[in-house]
């Protein structure tokens, strides 16, 4: 008899230990969460945008639990829903304050569209439709959107793709040389000799994308060189980079 009655209390606690466990685990949780409840958000960064525009587009407000906060899914919300914002990060300092970090990106190039233009970033971003060509944008020839969706990449036909790809790879090469100034525009109807309009009086043929980098990087000597042979000071010169011959030819034009 007393060896059956000690199996059962054995069994009966290894039934109640685990409930137990699960229980105490359940109650630590609602401990917490009831303690981790955001009582302030601060937004770093932002300066096209208010801070309750951020706060509103993240979906996120106070009183969330940040236990349940999915920060990339509100990261991705704010990038979806304002067209200038071009990353964004969310973090938490305990025991009551989240963070928005954001980082904007800026119109660098117009493209026409319709009866309006297109503003677009180094990544043709459209950031805004708009009716105006303001002339510190770069102006954009031989490309044309069929569709135009704030927030999202320029949308072209299947053909205009490879122009796209090419735009991209030199406004993206144009902003980081730091030349953006510089550029007056960019005719990239043929992606096989693509040419711009430089410091307001100088064509220069790239030719391809190729080596966009390096070739940005040479103009400021060329263009000093050109200066020292120029007649005048204003005398508009052509500055072959396409390297037919293999070598880049300068020259004024006649």
């Amino acid at each position: 008899m007393g060896k059956r009655k000690l199996r059962r209390k054995s069994k009966s606690a290894a039934v109640y230990i685990p409930t137990a466990t699960l229980v105490i685990m359940a109650l630590m949780v609602l401990g917490i969460s009831a303690f981790l409840r955001i009582l302030e958000i601060e937004v770093i960064g932002a300066s096209m945008y208010t801070d309750e525009e951020i706060i509103m587009a993240s979906g996120i407000g106070a009183g969330d639990n940040m236990l349940f906060v999915n920060k990339k899914s509100a990261a991705l919300r704010i990038i979806s829903a304002l067209s200038y914002i071009s990353n964004a990060e969310i973090g938490f300092t305990m025991p009551d304050k989240m963070h928005i970090n954001v980082i904007e990106t800026k119109a660098v190039a117009v493209v026409g569209y319709r009866n309006g233009a297109l503003h677009i970033d180094s990544g043709c971003k459209v950031l805004s439709i708009a009716n105006n060509t303001p002339e510190s944008l770069i102006d954009i020839i031989g490309i044309t959107p069929i569709d135009a969706v704030e927030g999202s990449v320029l949308k072209t036909d299947p053909a205009g793709e490879p122009q796209l790809r090419r735009l991209i790879d030199i406004l993206t090469a144009i902003e980081t040389e730091g030349v953006l100034n510089n550029v007056a525009y960019i005719d990239i109807a043929n992606i096989a000799n693509i040419s711009l309009g430089y410091a307001g009086r100088f064509t220069v043929i790239l030719g391809s994308s190729d080596n966009i980098g390096h070739k940005l990087r040479s103009l400021p000597g060329i263009i000093a060189d050109a200066n020292e042979r120029a007649n005048t000071p204003n005398e508009e010169w052509t500055i072959d980079m396409s390297d037919r011959g293999g070598r880049w030819i300068w020259s004024p034009d006649s």
